[in-house]
């Protein structure tokens, strides 16, 4: 349907198209740390909860998952911020903050490593009343994978930034899209 000027009816916006076909370092660290905070707060809501909610016993193995879990979270959400922020700001304050989420995020991965991917906790004081016998596990394996894919993306990012800011050796405030 041809508007009266001639021109065709958009449907996609041009920068929507410019954003997906050509994303930028930025575009790329806050998507790749909303991400991993997203895995993070699935991982907190589905089989983490599912192991501690009912349960005041001792966790035998896996503290460094929960720690690993907080951190992602926290990390992804201001990093997601602070990444937006410093795409304003400038060029290589945008390669340290990009550093900074690569180096959060594989400070996360080593702690699932640590406790080699598995919780366990005593499941004698679970349930209401208490009369749980044993253990319970739950294995994290595929954290490995959800983390380290945007883990890489982060630090692709970050080194294109970087040769990005030392090509232009520009510190000024510049647009998001030339970044």
């Amino acid at each position: 349907m041809a508007s009266e000027s001639g021109q065709g009816v958009r449907v996609v916006p041009a920068h929507l198209v410019r954003f997906l076909l050509y994303p930028r370092p930025a575009q790329l660290g806050v998507l790749s740390m909303l991400f991993v905070s997203g895995v993070a707060v699935y991982v907190l809501m589905g089989p983490y909860v599912d192991l501690t909610l009912f349960c005041s016993g001792g966790v035998i193995r896996g503290a460094n998952v929960s720690d690993a879990l907080s951190l992602v979270f926290l990390g992804g959400l201001v990093g997601a911020g602070v990444i937006g922020v410093a795409a304003f700001v400038s060029r290589y304050f945008l390669v340290a903050v990009l550093f900074l989420g690569a180096a959060m995020l594989g400070t996360a991965v080593a702690l699932v490593a640590v406790d080699s991917a598995t919780f366990t906790q005593d499941d004698r004081f679970c349930g209401i009343f208490g009369s749980g016998t044993g253990t319970s596990t739950a294995r994290f394996d595929y954290l490995y994978g959800l983390w380290g894919v945007p883990l890489g993306v982060l630090v692709l990012a970050a080194a294109w930034a970087l040769r990005r800011a030392l090509r232009f050796r520009s510190n000024a405030a510049y647009d998001v899209y030339s970044a």
